[in-house]
């Protein structure tokens, strides 16, 4: 969990593995905001991962966001996970975001570059480990990125297989919100029901 400042600079606090509920998270963001100094409603915005990733995760994490906008009277942004694997890989090439899904299946999406303003060349979705991989053959000089690359490139360097930190998250919610303006609503992007089945072909 971070807080991005004025200057630039990020606080952050570690949340390790126990942040499994609403009523841990809300006892870690009151230690941010007192690390930082700073009240809630002194906060410019709240930035919050949409996913995709755990189905409960990601609704604790926007049903908080959003409660605590409200609450607040501050603006807040949705940022996805995909998205921010690709931003901060920092790649000029395009890039493969990926990140585990069950089934030996992957979550993935596909930019042309780093920048958080790049286009999408592959739509989020969920895919199998194959269709991704062809898409990846099929553009030498493309970056894999993320926690499910190994399942795409295995044997890849682990410094591709990170999670993006609450510091990117801060920042491409800053970034975007700048942009278009905050979300009227924070919805997970779960990118598929219980049922539905990956694609197994992509272009």
């Amino acid at each position: 969990m971070a807080l991005l400042e004025d200057d630039g600079r990020t606080v952050q606090i570690d949340l390790g593995d126990d942040l499994s509920t609403s009523e841990s998270l809300l006892p870690a963001i009151r230690d941010l905001l007192e690390k930082a100094g700073i009240e809630g409603s002194g906060l410019s915005g709240i930035g919050a991962c949409l996913g995709p990733g755990s189905y409960t995760g990601l609704r604790i994490c926007a049903a908080t966001a959003s409660g605590l906008s409200s609450g607040w009277g501050v603006p807040a942004k949705g940022v996805p996970v995909l998205r921010a694997i690709a931003y901060s890989s920092g790649s000029d090439a395009p890039v493969l975001a990926v990140v585990r899904a069950r089934e030996g299946e992957v979550f993935a999406a596909a930019f042309e570059s780093g920048d958080p303003f790049s286009r999408e060349l592959l739509p989020p979705g969920v895919y199998t480990c194959e269709a991704a991989a062809a898409w990846l053959d099929a553009r030498p000089g493309s970056a894999c990125e993320g926690p499910g690359a190994p399942m795409i490139r295995p044997g890849i360097d682990p410094s591709h297989c990170l999670a993006p930190g609450a510091s990117v998250t801060a920042r491409l919610a800053a970034a975007y919100c700048a942009a278009s303006g905050p979300d009227k609503s924070l919805r997970p992007l779960y990118l598929r029901s219980f049922r539905q089945k990956a694609a197994t072909g992509v272009s």
